[in-house]
């Protein structure tokens, strides 16, 4: 939906930028800010660490938003969220998942504020629906 300038400038007067995160120091230093309600999309080669970058970007700054991840199922997923909360090894929690032993992984995923959508070819209108809901 279009909008005024005058409405535009209201709402970029309320989006705060994000906590910094000292990896990320060379874009800050070209003006690269990310802020609260942005869409953010990380692209790059297979197996170039993306889906971990963002991943433990999300975890450390514990920010809430939607991970529209077109690559990787909820296993893999929820296998890394769980490592980087617990301190354990991916296969540790991959296979703790696997075994029933998830209660433990339960407990330090209850305070993700990750929206995971495992959707291989949103359409614009798909991540509209699913921001706005």
């Amino acid at each position: 939906m279009p909008q005024s300038s005058g409405r535009s400038l209201t709402k970029a007067s309320k989006a705060a930028p994000l906590p910094r995160w000292p990896v990320l120091n060379d874009l800050y230093s070209m003006s690269c800010i990310v802020r609260a309600g942005q869409l953010v999309v990380i692209f790059g080669q297979p197996g170039s660490g993306k889906s971990t970058f963002i991943t433990k970007y999300i975890v450390e700054m514990n920010v809430s938003c939607v991970y529209y991840s077109a690559d990787m199922d909820a296993q893999d997923a929820i296998s890394r969220e769980g490592a980087m909360r617990t301190g354990w090894r991916v296969d540790e929690v991959s296979d703790a998942i696997a075994n029933g032993g998830i209660d433990y992984i339960k407990d330090e995923l209850s305070v993700s504020k990750i929206q995971w959508v495992f959707d291989p070819g949103p359409t614009l209108n798909d991540i509209v629906e699913e921001l706005d809901a």
